[in-house]
């Protein structure tokens, strides 16, 4: 045993594939074991945004590597950040735009305006942004989320606070590593 031990421990992985590897073997377990199925009972679905953030976080984090270049990353979670600012205090009666009135998903603004937004943007070299716009209104379009909002397709709690925290620390600068 403690020559197996020595053997893993001096070849051992990169943390975050090790990371990676065990955050992917528990969304294979039952449904009682799961721990994504209580943080699915406790939030709903997770929007597109927040498969993006997981996608981004997951890439770095086994990679140790970015999948996004900072102004990227930068302009999406400040959209995420603009639309929940928006959308959140309206679903509460908040004297802002009420979203809500002219129904859940606007055809014109979800059908037409938020894809052409998000391919001008892909083509302008925002790849994530434009990504997370076009794809929230194929989603929509397509229904492949349990809801008929189609504000939960761009944006939900998590993917918020999550731009909220990544927006903040992206303006830091990063330590050189002679720092350390």
């Amino acid at each position: 045993m403690a020559f197996l031990f020595r053997l893993i421990w001096k070849n051992k992985p990169k943390s975050g594939i090790v990371g990676f590897t065990l955050g992917t073997a528990l969304f294979l377990l039952p449904d009682a074991y799961n721990p994504a199925y209580y943080l699915r009972s406790w939030m709903g679905e997770l929007s597109i945004a927040s498969w993006i953030l997981l996608v981004v976080g997951a890439w770095r984090f086994s990679t140790e590597r970015w999948l996004v270049t900072g102004l990227d990353l930068r302009l999406f979670c400040g959209l995420i950040l603009l639309a929940g600012s928006l959308v959140y205090p309206a679903s509460f009666g908040a004297p802002l735009a009420d979203f809500y009135r002219f129904g859940f998903g606007n055809f014109i603004l979800f059908g037409w305006v938020i894809p052409v937004l998000g391919g001008l943007l892909a083509l302008a070299g925002y790849r994530v942004t434009g990504l997370w716009l076009m794809l929230s209104a194929c989603a929509y379009g397509l229904g492949l989320l349990e809801s008929t909002n189609a504000w939960d397709y761009l944006i939900d709690a998590s993917a918020f606070f999550t731009a909220g925290i990544c927006l903040f620390v992206s303006f830091f600068p990063k330590p050189v590593a002679s720092e350390w």
